[in-house]
C-alpha cells in the first residue's frame, strides 16, 4: 500500500503547517503528492486520522546498540518503528578497533535505519565505565581512527569523546582536544559526554567548539551541572556560539529540576535523545517517545518537543528528506496522539513526577507503506495507562 490519503490530520513540527487545522495527505507511490484542506477522492484507501498529529518520522541520535559486542548494546529494532522512530545513532559504543563489526551486524542487519558515532576510544564502550576507553589515554591513535571513518563514512555521523571524571579522571580536557582534532580532520561534528567533573563543566562548555554538541545537558549531577548559575551562564554562552544542546536522558544524566530550570531561562534543547542502552530501556528511560512527554511536562512546547525529534537532528544528522514542505518528499512519517494520563515517572535522579500528557505513537508511514503501530505493546508505563 505504497498510494493512500490520511484523512483529518494535524500536521505539527514543521512550520508551512498550520497546527491547529485538519489536514489530508495524499501519498502516491510513496510520495507526498498534496498536503492541504481538501480530501481527495480519487484516491484510495483513505485512512481516518481523527485525532493524530503527523509529523516527520522521529529521530534519536543518541543510543547504545552494539548489542552483543558491548554490554549496554539493545536491539536497534525494540526501539524503532514499534516506538514511532526511524532512525537510531550509536552514540560512541564502536571505536577504530571494533566498529567494523557494529556496521557489519547492526548497522547492515536492522529494520530501523541505524548511524552512528565513532569513539575516538580504540574500543568504545565495550564495558561501560567498568573499562574506560581511554584508560590508557596514549592508546587513542587517531591516525588508526580516519582511515576507519573514511571506509565507514556513510553511516558515520560524528566523532563522540565521553568528558567526564568517572570516565577519564583527571584527563577531560586532553580527550576533549583529541576529540576536536579528530572532528576537524574528518569534518565531521564532535558529540561531548558531559557529567560529573572534573573537568569543571563551566571550563569545558567555553572550551567547545562552534556546531559540536553537548549531550547530558540537563544531567543535574550535585557539583558540576546547569542547577549552578556559573554552569547554566556558560552552557548559555556556548549555545550562543553555536554548541548544541541534546539532552540524552540516559540512566544517570536527566534531571526534571535541571530542564526545567534551563527551559524557564531560554536554554532549549536543541536535540531530544534517550541514551537508550540496556541498564535504562526498562526504566527511567523506556525509549523516545516516553522521554519526549517528560521534556513537554517540564515547559517544552509540543511543537518544539517535535522538531527537537525530527528537522533539527536531521540537519545535524544530514539526513535527506526533512525539510519544512512535505510536498516532494519519499514519506517518512510518524503519526501519533497526545492522551491524558495521570502517571508518575522517574528521571534519571529518583525524582517523580506526575505526567498528564503522554505522545503515544499510532502509526508509521515507511518507504511509503503505513504501518499501524500497537502502543500498548510498550513497556513504559505512559502507554500502558493511556487510551486505547
Amino acid at each position: 500500500m505504497d498510494t493512500f490519503q490520511l484523512r483529518d490530520v494535524r500536521v505539527i513540527g514543521l512550520n508551512q503547517y498550520a497546527a491547529d487545522q485538519d489536514l489530508t495527505i495524499v501519498i502516491e507511490n510513496g510520495i507526498v503528492t498534496y498536503v492541504g484542506p481538501e480530501p481527495n477522492a480519487e484516491i484510495s484507501p483513505v485512512i481516518d486520522g481523527r485525532g493524530s498529529y503527523v509529523s516527520l518520522g522521529w529521530i534519536d541520535l543518541h543510543g547504545h546498540f552494539y548489542y552483543g559486542a558491548t554490554d549496554i548494546g539493545v536491539r536497534p529494532d525494540t526501539v524503532g518503528f514499534n516506538t514511532g522512530v526511524h532512525h537510531l545513532v550509536d552514540a560512541g559504543s564502536a571505536g577504530e578497533a571494533n566498529f567494523a563489526g557494529l556496521e557489519a551486524f547492526v548497522i547492515g542487519s536492522s529494520e530501523v535505519n541505524v548511524l552512528a558515532y565513532i569513539n575516538i576510544g580504540p574500543i568504545g564502550v565495550t564495558a561501560a565505565n567498568r573499562i574506560s576507553e581511554y584508560a590508557v589515554l596514549e592508546a587513542v591513535e587517531l591516525e588508526r581512527l580516519y582511515p576507519i571513518v573514511e571506509q565507514y563514512r556513510r553511516s558515520i555521523r560524528g566523532i563522540k569523546a565521553r568528558v567526564s571524571g568517572i570516565i577519564v579522571g583527571e584527563r577531560g580536557m586532553e580527550v576533549l582536544q583529541l576529540g576536536q582534532e579528530a572532528s576537524r580532520v574528518t569534518q565531521l561534528p564532535l558529540v561531548v559526554h558531559v557529567g560529573e567533573g572534573p573537568p569543571d563543566l563551566a571550563e569545558l562548555f567555553a572550551a567547545m567548539e562552534p556546531g559540536s554538541m553537548a549531550t547530558h545537558c540537563y544531567h543535574g549531577k550535585p557539583g558540576n551541572s546547569v542547577l549552578d548559575r556559573r554552569i547554566r551562564d556558560a552552557m548559555r554562552a556556548a549555545a550562543a556560539r553555536g554548541v548544541l544542546l541534546d539532552v540524552g536522558h540516559g540512566e544517570a544524566s536527566f534531571s526534571y529540576a535541571a530542564a526545567e530550570l534551563c527551559i524557564a531561562e531560554g536554554l532549549l534543547p536543541f536535540s531530544i535523545s534517550t541514551d537508550v542502552h540496556a541498564r535504562n530501556v526498562n526504566g527511567p528511560v523506556w525509549d523516545l517517545p516516553t522521554t519526549m512527554a517528560k521534556l513537554l511536562a517540564v515547559g517544552l512546547s509540543l511543537d518544539d518537543v517535535i522538531r527537537c525529534v525530527t528537522v533539527q537532528p536531521s540537519s545535524f544528522l544530514q539526513i535527506p528528506g526533512y525539510r519544512e514542505k512535505l510536498e516532494g518528499t519519499r514519506a517518512q512519517l510518524t503519526l501519533f496522539s497526545l492522551d491524558h494520563v495521570d502517571v508518575e515517572m522517574p528521571d534519571s535522579r529518583g525524582d517523580v513526577r506526575r505526567l498528564q500528557q503522554a505522545i503515544v505513537p499510532r502509526a508509521v508511514v515507511v518507504d511509503g507503506c503505513y504501518r499501524r503501530l500497537e502502543p500498548k505493546e510498550l513497556a513504559s508505563p505512559l502507554f500502558q495507562a493511556s487510551k486505547t
